[in-house]
Protein backbone atom coordinates (compact mmCIF):
# COMPACT_ATOMS: atom_id res chain seq x y z
CA UNK A 1 0.00 0.00 0.00
CA UNK A 2 1.05 3.63 -0.55
CA UNK A 3 -0.95 6.53 -0.11
CA UNK A 4 -1.34 10.25 -1.94
CA UNK A 5 -2.43 12.82 0.35
CA UNK A 6 -4.40 15.83 -1.56
CA UNK A 7 -4.17 18.80 1.16
CA UNK A 8 -4.84 21.66 -1.22
CA UNK A 9 -8.65 22.15 -1.76
CA UNK A 10 -8.18 23.48 -4.91
CA UNK A 11 -6.17 20.40 -6.42
CA UNK A 12 -9.45 18.18 -4.91
CA UNK A 13 -12.23 20.71 -7.06
CA UNK A 14 -9.29 19.99 -10.26
CA UNK A 15 -10.01 16.31 -9.45
CA UNK A 16 -13.86 16.54 -9.38
CA UNK A 17 -13.64 18.75 -12.07
CA UNK A 18 -11.90 16.28 -14.51
CA UNK A 19 -14.43 13.08 -13.42
CA UNK A 20 -17.14 15.77 -14.75
CA UNK A 21 -15.36 16.30 -17.97
CA UNK A 22 -15.22 12.43 -17.81
CA UNK A 23 -19.02 12.06 -17.02
CA UNK A 24 -19.63 15.00 -19.80
CA UNK A 25 -18.02 13.11 -22.61
CA UNK A 26 -19.46 9.55 -21.72
CA UNK A 27 -23.06 11.05 -21.71
CA UNK A 28 -22.17 13.30 -24.95
CA UNK A 29 -20.80 9.87 -26.78
CA UNK A 30 -23.85 7.97 -27.66
CA UNK A 31 -22.08 4.76 -28.14
CA UNK A 32 -20.59 4.66 -24.78
CA UNK A 33 -21.43 2.33 -22.47
CA UNK A 34 -21.52 2.53 -18.18
CA UNK A 35 -23.75 1.00 -15.71
CA UNK A 36 -23.94 4.80 -14.42
CA UNK A 37 -24.55 6.73 -17.51
CA UNK A 38 -28.20 7.77 -16.95
CA UNK A 39 -27.04 9.48 -13.73
CA UNK A 40 -24.15 11.41 -15.69
CA UNK A 41 -26.15 14.61 -17.15
CA UNK A 42 -28.10 15.21 -13.51
CA UNK A 43 -24.33 15.29 -11.94
CA UNK A 44 -22.79 17.38 -14.76
CA UNK A 45 -25.65 19.66 -14.20
CA UNK A 46 -25.20 20.27 -10.45
CA UNK A 47 -21.54 21.26 -11.55
CA UNK A 48 -22.68 23.34 -13.97
CA UNK A 49 -24.57 25.34 -11.66
CA UNK A 50 -21.93 26.04 -9.42
CA UNK A 51 -22.36 22.36 -7.36
CA UNK A 52 -19.81 19.79 -6.53
CA UNK A 53 -21.68 16.68 -6.86
CA UNK A 54 -18.34 14.46 -6.98
CA UNK A 55 -16.25 15.63 -3.60
CA UNK A 56 -18.59 17.88 -2.27
CA UNK A 57 -16.17 20.81 -1.41
CA UNK A 58 -13.62 18.42 0.51
CA UNK A 59 -10.69 20.28 1.95
CA UNK A 60 -8.96 16.73 1.55
CA UNK A 61 -8.64 13.63 -0.27
CA UNK A 62 -6.49 10.68 0.46
CA UNK A 63 -6.14 7.45 -2.08
CA UNK A 64 -4.71 4.65 -1.28
CA UNK A 65 -2.44 2.70 -4.15
CA UNK A 66 -0.50 -0.19 -5.11
CA UNK A 67 1.34 -2.17 -7.60
CA UNK A 68 -1.67 -4.17 -8.84
CA UNK A 69 -4.96 -4.85 -8.24
CA UNK A 70 -4.61 -7.39 -6.19
CA UNK A 71 -4.21 -4.84 -3.05
CA UNK A 72 -7.66 -4.11 -3.55
CA UNK A 73 -8.64 -5.65 -0.57
CA UNK A 74 -5.68 -4.23 1.57
CA UNK A 75 -6.81 -1.01 0.32
CA UNK A 76 -10.23 -1.29 1.66
CA UNK A 77 -9.09 -2.87 4.75
CA UNK A 78 -6.50 0.41 4.98
CA UNK A 79 -9.11 2.89 4.37
CA UNK A 80 -12.00 1.38 6.20
CA UNK A 81 -9.70 1.89 9.29
CA UNK A 82 -9.04 5.27 8.56
CA UNK A 83 -12.59 6.07 7.85
CA UNK A 84 -13.22 4.59 11.24
CA UNK A 85 -10.67 6.73 13.14
CA UNK A 86 -11.30 9.93 11.82
CA UNK A 87 -13.56 10.63 14.14
CA UNK A 88 -11.29 10.77 16.77
CA UNK A 89 -9.37 13.16 15.47
CA UNK A 90 -12.44 15.23 14.77
CA UNK A 91 -12.37 14.59 10.89
CA UNK A 92 -15.45 13.44 8.55
CA UNK A 93 -15.21 11.53 5.85
CA UNK A 94 -16.60 10.16 2.91
CA UNK A 95 -15.77 7.56 -0.14
CA UNK A 96 -15.44 8.58 -2.77
CA UNK A 97 -16.62 6.36 -5.48
CA UNK A 98 -17.59 8.38 -8.50
CA UNK A 99 -14.04 10.04 -8.35
CA UNK A 100 -12.63 6.34 -7.72
CA UNK A 101 -14.43 5.18 -11.24
CA UNK A 102 -12.83 8.27 -13.14
CA UNK A 103 -9.74 7.60 -12.24
CA UNK A 104 -10.25 4.17 -13.46
CA UNK A 105 -11.46 5.04 -16.61
CA UNK A 106 -10.20 8.50 -17.48
CA UNK A 107 -6.55 8.84 -18.21
CA UNK A 108 -6.28 12.64 -18.08
CA UNK A 109 -8.07 12.00 -14.29
CA UNK A 110 -5.60 9.49 -13.76
CA UNK A 111 -2.61 11.36 -15.03
CA UNK A 112 -3.51 14.60 -12.62
CA UNK A 113 -3.76 12.11 -9.78
CA UNK A 114 -0.11 11.77 -10.49
CA UNK A 115 -0.09 8.02 -9.27
CA UNK A 116 3.21 6.43 -10.78
CA UNK A 117 2.03 4.58 -14.25
CA UNK A 118 3.32 1.03 -12.91
CA UNK A 119 0.73 1.59 -9.91
CA UNK A 120 -2.80 1.00 -9.26
CA UNK A 121 -5.15 3.41 -7.95
CA UNK A 122 -7.40 1.44 -5.44
CA UNK A 123 -9.77 4.14 -3.55
CA UNK A 124 -10.07 7.25 -2.22
CA UNK A 125 -11.72 9.12 0.61
CA UNK A 126 -12.73 12.39 0.95
CA UNK A 127 -11.31 14.10 4.41
CA UNK A 128 -12.78 17.52 6.20
CA UNK A 129 -14.45 18.66 9.23
CA UNK A 130 -18.04 17.39 9.65
CA UNK A 131 -20.75 20.61 9.70
CA UNK A 132 -22.75 18.46 12.49
CA UNK A 133 -21.46 16.67 15.30
CA UNK A 134 -23.60 13.42 16.68
CA UNK A 135 -24.50 13.26 20.05
CA UNK A 136 -25.46 9.38 19.40
CA UNK A 137 -25.22 6.59 17.37
CA UNK A 138 -27.94 6.74 15.08
CA UNK A 139 -30.67 3.74 14.98
CA UNK A 140 -29.84 0.74 13.76
CA UNK A 141 -31.99 -2.80 12.49
CA UNK A 142 -31.85 -5.36 14.92
CA UNK A 143 -29.16 -7.62 13.16
CA UNK A 144 -30.11 -10.65 10.64
CA UNK A 145 -27.85 -13.44 12.47
CA UNK A 146 -28.10 -17.32 11.69
CA UNK A 147 -26.51 -18.95 15.54
CA UNK A 148 -25.41 -22.39 15.03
Amino acid sequence: MKWLVITDPGEVKKLAGLTIDWMRMMAENEDAVHPLKPVFPALVGLWDAGLDPICRGAPCLVYAYAENTLAYTDSIIALSTFDLMAPSFELGTCWAGLLQIGAMEYQPLKDELGIPEEYVPQYALMVGYPKYKFKKIPGRKQADIIWR
